[in-house]
């Protein structure tokens, strides 16, 4: 089993603000070291170590970075630069194009807060704990599946929606807001 031939394709653009953000974490994260080379007083083997750890970071991080997402009958995939991630959309009660769902009032309780995108788990006050995998907050789709609330920010959230399963014969839930 896996992604289908069949299943409507989806883009994760970035915001402006997770570009910026992006952009000077990693010019951050890629001078570290060389301030670290004039700073640090440690042995010369250790140095090595504590110098790749930013480079290390910004990797690791960028590997969890959203690429797009694809949606079939069954199932969504959230592709990664080196696998998918796959949500069973089985207990599909809604999807709602709403913008704006990850702001000010979000919580992030463990994840990226921008850096390639807002990927992780988050708490607010409307929805509650959820899971994200967003890079474009002005574009947010939030899934209700069974006990799981999940946000997404695909490049077309309107047609995103249309594209899920139907949900048990009550439709969707109203396509857009906001």
């Amino acid at each position: 089993e896996g992604m289908s031939d069949g299943a409507a394709r989806f883009g994760a653009p970035w915001s402006q603000g997770v570009t910026l953000l992006t952009a000077g974490c990693a010019l951050l994260l890629l001078a570290l070291p060389v301030v670290f080379h004039f700073t640090l007083p440690v042995e010369p083997g250790s140095r090595v170590l504590i110098q790749s750890l930013p480079l290390a970071l910004l990797i690791g991080v960028a590997l969890f970075s959203i690429q797009g997402y694809e949606v079939s009958d069954k199932e969504l995939w959230i592709i990664r630069p080196l696998w998918a991630t796959r949500v069973e959309l089985a207990e599909l009660e809604s999807a709602v194009a709403e913008p704006g769902v990850i702001g000010w009032r979000t919580l992030r309780v463990v994840g990226s807060g921008g850096l390639f995108g807002f990927i992780g788990w988050f708490y607010n006050t409307r929805f509650g704990r959820f899971r994200a995998w967003v890079t474009d907050p002005g574009r947010t789709v939030v899934l209700s599946v069974g006990k799981r609330t999940f946000v997404v920010s695909p490049d077309n959230p309107a047609r995103f929606v249309q594209a899920l399963p139907k949900v048990g014969g009550a439709g969707r839930g109203s396509p857009v807001r906001g």
